[in-house]
């Protein structure tokens, strides 16, 4: 029998497979079909052509080596991502006003891997689903959406083994390129407003990524503000994080606040850069690198005119930090990024070719580089984000204790993804909650806290009888504060706990209580193959599952949770490290 996979249902797709193979007895529509997918599918069974919309979990299902597929296609996509980019560019040259930058063509690769990778991500999940469902040996017809960044060569290339057709529609891409390309052009020619600064001193110029707050006790956007460490301080806020203070304020303390993207984005510049031949470039990302270089010559201009010396971030996915990197050296700005996050997995997004890249230790220097992108330097701090979120929990943990309460378990809980090619469910972590409230409906001696990591994971979601009887014993409470990103920190409610509970796959708030001296342990149920799993071997910290990991803390083994034998292979002590490093003279 022959089978034709198509990511979405088409009604032209299949009529043209139809009419190209004929033999084919069998459509599988990968995608969630949408309402008008459910009545083209109903059509067509009527005719007599089967169709077939399998229910499936990404992220439940196991590779050979026992990993679920969401992590292996993540880090094969990352791979390729990369791999692509380097093709695309080979040979190329990237000039500024007639001269060759030599540095600059390793900035725009790292671009074109951050466009591609999602894209990637998506075809590598297809086509891993398929090679675990059939026999590769046979061969499988493939229709899918044509990409905006990936030439269909190199795909395939990579997956020879099918028979691959791409659902076009130049013009319409051609139509929705050149209608952003002409409201960014006239945005773009506006009059750049004048900035507020104190006249004549150098400016250190930060990229917001959380919401901006002067309270150092809280977990918002600059999280390391220290008044005196700094000069006339910048915030770049075009990604619109929420201001949780005033302009006013703001300026008081020496910050400035650039909300309007087109301020540092040029449409007419005489000094472009250029690619040496950009014609084996595919359109929208032709486009999308002439975008990237408006930006990088508007920010030039930008940051020359408040007179920057310093450009800080801690999130390497803007546009905006990948840009800056095209220009720095030209008017002698040196980027820096601090990026504290327990990564397993090389990703495109989370690299930086910075001039100085902080981080916990060397542990991580190598998942924040491929062959030769990524920063110059390589900087061990540590762990410094020690503030303390103001919680009002200590009155409650002593009357847990007067009643009797001898365990306090900190629960983080991971993102669920709604559609069917996510990693967790929601159903997973229904499950996984419903668990630990049973745990404190049996035991009396147990108390847990749950924080989500963003406040719309709530548990407020779920109608569960299990979980209100929990709430009702008043020792099951959710700890959550802000509007998007829960603003409480894992190493401030950690301070409350006797154990803490995250996944492996999530383990940077692990890390952070382990940081504290807290008994941690990380549940495995995706058997993620982390970078740093010959670390976390050495001592009984992670658990193929939640209820395994709840078993052993209920029983009271000491070693459980334990990382005092490892901490120091994953972060430099930094006791003795100012935070004047990040703003300082590293020499």
């Amino acid at each position: 029998m022959t089978k034709a996979y198509l990511d979405d249902l088409n009604l032209f797709s299949v009529l043209k497979i139809l009419f190209r193979h004929p033999s084919v007895e069998k459509f599988i529509i990968l995608n969630d079909l949408s309402w008008r997918g459910k009545i083209i599918l109903s059509i067509l069974d009527l005719i007599g052509i089967c169709m077939i919309s399998p229910t499936f979990f990404y992220g439940s299902i196991r590779n050979n080596h026992g990993e679920s597929l969401y992590m292996s296609s993540r880090r094969e996509a990352s791979l390729e991502a990369f791999k692509y980019s380097e093709i695309l560019m080979k040979g190329l040259n990237l000039n500024y006003c007639g001269e060759n930058q030599l540095n600059g063509i390793n900035v725009v690769k790292l671009f074109i891997a951050k466009r591609a990778w999602d894209e990637m991500e998506y075809y590598i999940k297809i086509f891993n689903y398929i090679k675990n469902k059939e026999d590769v040996s046979k061969n499988f017809i493939v229709v899918l959406r044509s990409s905006n960044t990936i030439k269909e060569e190199f795909l395939k290339s990579k997956y020879s083994q099918f028979e691959i057709y791409f659902r076009k529609n130049i013009s319409f891409k051609r139509l929705n390129v050149w209608t952003k390309k002409i409201i960014k052009f006239f945005l773009g020619l506006k009059i750049k407003n004048k900035v507020n600064l104190k006249k004549h001193q150098p400016t250190t110029v930060l990229v917001a990524s959380h919401a901006i707050s002067l309270d150092k006790n809280d977990n918002p956007f600059p999280n390391w503000f220290k008044k005196s460490l700094f000069k006339n301080f910048h915030i770049i806020n075009t990604s619109r994080q929420k201001l949780k203070t005033t302009k006013k304020k703001l300026f008081e303390n020496g910050i400035t606040l650039e909300e309007n993207f087109y301020n540092i984005y040029s449409s007419l510049n005489c000094s472009r850069f250029t690619l040496s031949d950009s014609q084996n470039i595919p359109y929208v990302l032709k486009h999308q690198l002439n975008d990237f270089f408006k930006l990088a010559c508007g920010l030039k201009n930008y940051l020359m005119r408040i007179k920057c010396d310093l450009f800080l971030f801690i999130d390497a996915q803007d546009p905006i930090t990948d840009a800056v990197q095209l220009i720095s050296k030209m008017i002698n700005v040196e980027t820096r990024c601090i990026q504290h996050t327990n990564m397993g997995i090389r990703v495109p997004l989370m690299i930086t070719s910075a001039d100085t890249f902080f981080s916990f230790s060397e542990k991580f220097k190598n998942l924040f580089h491929w062959k030769n992108i990524g920063p110059k330097n390589f900087y061990s701090l540590g762990y410094i984000f020690k503030n303390e979120s103001k919680i009002e929990f200590q009155s409650i943990k002593k009357k847990l204790k007067e009643n009797g309460v001898e365990k306090i378990i900190v629960y983080f809980d991971e993102s669920v993804q709604k559609d069917k090619w996510g990693c967790f469910s929601q159903k997973e972590i229904l499950d996984e909650i419903e668990l630990l409230a049973k745990t404190v409906i049996n035991n009396e001696n147990i108390a847990i806290l749950l924080k989500p990591q963003f406040v719309f994971n709530t548990v407020k979601n779920y109608n569960s009888q299990t979980i209100n009887q929990a709430f009702s014993t008043q020792r099951f409470f959710e700890i959550s504060r802000g509007e998007y990103r829960n603003d409480i920190t894992p190493w401030s409610i950690s301070k409350y706990a006797d154990y803490c509970i995250g996944n492996l796959i999530g383990a940077t708030a692990a890390l952070e209580c382990a940081l504290r001296n807290k008994k941690v342990i990380l549940i495995n149920s995706k058997g993620y193959i982390h970078g740093h799993n010959s670390i976390y071997k050495k001592a009984e910290v992670i658990f193929p599952s939640l209820e395994i990991g709840l078993n052993k803390i209920i029983e009271g083994d000491k070693k459980i949770g334990d990382w005092s034998s490892i901490i120091n292979e994953l972060v430099v002590e930094n006791s003795n490290i100012d935070l004047s490093k990040i703003d300082g003279n590293l020499k």
